[in-house]
């Protein structure tokens, strides 16, 4: 199963909303994010909350992961100061973010994951009663393929 994404743009929280569904595939999270960021309600400094409870990471680990710092990188000066929350239900992915968290984050960019929602919530400053799954019930699902000739060290996870 390729890897597919829907997200929402919600200003008045200054937050991106992303769920992600589907198999690991390295450099499909940058990509989206250089999407995302060129949609016309995103401003730099919102922050993130992917629900990746969906996503399949048996594929990912640190040497995968590490070829991929460049590019982080690079998106994080388009990002600006934020925070980047992941939401996980297993102790691989998690584990696979934790690796993450300690790859690509920078002194602008705060990642984190987590198991529950109301405790990535509160770390975004965002209320246990938003309704996340309302702001991205709506929201289209984009799935792409990454180029043929992209190897592990031109992608991100």
């Amino acid at each position: 199963m390729p890897v597919m994404y829907r997200y929402s743009v919600v200003p008045e929280h200054k937050c991106v909303f992303i769920e992600r569904g589907g198999k690991f595939s390295a450099g499909h999270f940058v990509q989206a994010l250089g999407k995302i960021i060129n949609d016309p309600e995103y401003k730099p400094g919102y922050n993130f909350l992917t629900d990746a409870r969906k996503m399949d990471y048996a594929e990912a680990n640190f040497a995968v992961l590490s070829h991929q710092v460049d590019l982080w990188e690079d998106i994080s000066t388009k990002l600006d100061k934020c925070k980047l929350a992941f939401l996980h239900a297993s102790q691989v992915n998690y584990g696979v973010s934790r690796q993450s968290k300690a790859l690509f984050e920078t002194e602008n960019i705060d990642r984190k994951p987590f198991y529950k929602l109301e405790e990535a919530l509160d770390w975004l400053g965002l209320p246990h009663e938003f309704d996340v799954s309302g702001a991205l019930e709506a929201a289209e699902w984009h799935q792409e393929e990454l180029p043929k000739d992209s190897s592990n060290s031109t992608n991100a996870a």
